[in-house]
């Protein structure tokens, strides 16, 4: 009877435990203090970007930070496609729920440097997705608009996009 009350008294214990460990846990985008993340995103225009950010959590969800990023843009044609831009922003996000699976809600705001031609523009970049501990997979809409020259004889550009990132 000492060896089932012992054991039943252990099992217990360790469940308690547990059950507190989890309902402590704060995840990722609710731990507050510096955090970083790296995504690679592809869009329909096919443009292919690998982007990082780095900022302040404040430990209730809300993230603000600023990054840069890497983009090759083959739609345009010109002889010597690919070509290069260099995405500088604002970026921030807010996750709903501290729970190991929550959705977001994020916008990236700035600029994009075109490496070979003068032709400059304007970023803005709403997301919504979904945060699976430190991976985050979200679907954006992007306006890039051209602050001297044209996009494809246009002012603007208009993107879905598809960004799949890792936070640490």
């Amino acid at each position: 009877m000492k060896k089932l009350l012992a054991t039943f008294a252990l099992v217990a214990a360790v469940m308690g435990v547990n059950a507190q460990s989890e309902t402590t846990k704060d995840y990722v985008n609710y731990e507050r203090g510096y955090r970083a993340d790296i995504a690679v995103s592809t869009s329909v225009s096919e443009q292919y970007t690998l982007s990082t950010s780095h900022g302040f959590s404040f430990g209730n969800g809300f993230y603000l930070g600023g990054g840069v990023g890497f983009t090759a843009e083959t739609f345009l044609n010109f002889e010597d496609a690919p070509h290069y831009l260099v995405p500088v922003f604002a970026d921030a996000k807010y996750t709903f729920l501290n729970k190991r699976v929550s959705p977001f809600v994020s916008a990236r705001v700035g600029g994009v440097f075109n490496t070979e031609y003068k032709m400059n523009r304007m970023l803005i970049n709403p997301m919504v997705g979904i945060d699976v501990r430190h991976f985050s997979v979200g679907l954006g809409y992007e306006l890039q608009h051209a602050f001297k020259g044209v996009i494809e004889n246009k002012a603007s550009m208009h993107n879905v996009h598809l960004r799949v990132g890792y936070t640490f």
